[in-house]
């Protein structure tokens, strides 16, 4: 079923780790001796989870041209996103597989020092075969190349499963600002009902005047099967954000969704369908007994519930198509 189930945006706890000891970091292929990293901070985990399609035939353009991006500033000034750039479920090229095209952007400066290198990794982690690589030739433009860094290393992962893909820039000049755009292709090897998990992580070394320091960002990116179609099988949610969600047409009638609440908690959860077209949609709420405590009938494309939990246990959100199709998202507070 086409339904692409939740770009989450899945907000991890944020650390840095400071190393009293300096520690000699080296990143083969890119230095021609050992840099001193004196920290590293490791930021949010940032989540992107669809429902792939039962079969290849199925309307997919909908999800092109939705990002996930990032923006961290303190010594350095660091943005960047992941753009899902297209979809295509039986790719001519490559023998009727699923490919995904995903485009990467990152613009890092400081006011104090220079950037001194970036790495970035994609990696298959959740099947047998795994195919990534990156697109080499789209970077011929002038706009697309790289500024004030240069390519010194890449690698294609054309083989198995915990292989990465990976391109190391080194900056030129000891600049202040540097930036750079990249596309990769991610290809499906799995059957229709398999998960499949990219990791794309950036890491920017920097020097800050005194010391070396590192900025890694995690995303996560999955396509997995639609599995949420009863309450039996809802997902579930916690306080939070999810994004991306899809419902619509005789492809994916109902969604349902389970949170765990305590006796005498409050909740709101709000759901809305910015994307054009939204669906519109009608919502039921059960409690921890399974009884209908909530019925909005009124067909529209958001709805805000809000309740005070009578029982304790795993109340159910069920989503029922009434009109159109599209994505939507859902917002959790307690």
């Amino acid at each position: 079923m086409l339904k692409f189930r939740s770009w989450k945006a899945v907000f991890l706890l944020s650390f840095i780790v400071p190393i009293s000891l300096l520690v000699t970091f080296r990143l083969t292929g890119l230095l021609h001796g050992p840099v001193a990293i004196a920290e590293n901070t490791v930021l949010d985990v940032i989540m992107w989870e669809a429902e792939r399609p039962d079969t290849p035939s199925q309307p997919l353009n909908i999800m092109d041209g939705v990002y996930l991006d990032s923006l961290y500033e303190k010594e350095i000034k660091l943005a960047q996103w992941t753009l899902v750039a297209d979809y295509d479920p039986s790719s001519m090229e490559y023998s009727g597989l699923p490919e995904v095209i995903l485009n990467f952007n990152l613009t890092a400066s400081t006011p104090k020092g220079f950037i001194h290198s970036i790495n970035l990794t994609a990696e298959e982690k959740n099947y047998a075969y795994a195919w990534v690589d990156y697109l080499q030739d789209l970077l011929l433009g002038e706009e697309y190349r790289p500024r004030n860094l240069t390519i010194t290393d890449f690698q294609d992962c054309h083989t198995g499963l915990n292989q990465s893909a990976f391109i190391h820039l080194t900056s030129v000049s000891y600049p202040s600002e540097v930036s750079f755009w990249i596309s990769i292709r991610w290809l499906f090897y799995g059957p229709y009902n398999q998960t499949h998990v990219l990791d794309v992580t950036s890491e920017v070394i920097y020097y800050n005047g005194t010391v070396y320091k590192r900025v890694v960002q995690p995303f996560q990116l999955k396509f997995g099967p639609d599995d949420n179609n009863s309450p039996e099988t809802a997902m579930e949610i916690h306080q939070g954000r999810y994004t991306g969600l899809y419902l619509g047409n005789n492809i994916d009638t109902v969604d349902y969704y389970k949170i765990y609440l305590n006796q005498g908690q409050k909740a709101k959860i709000y759901i809305n369908g910015p994307w054009s077209p939204p669906p519109i949609f009608n919502v039921f709420v059960y409690d921890a007994e399974k009884k209908l405590v909530i019925e909005i009938t009124e067909p529209r494309e958001y709805h805000t519930i809000e309740f005070v939990s009578n029982s304790t246990g795993y109340w159910t959100i069920e989503l029922r198509i009434v009109d159109i199709w599209g994505y939507y998202y859902m917002e959790i507070n307690g």
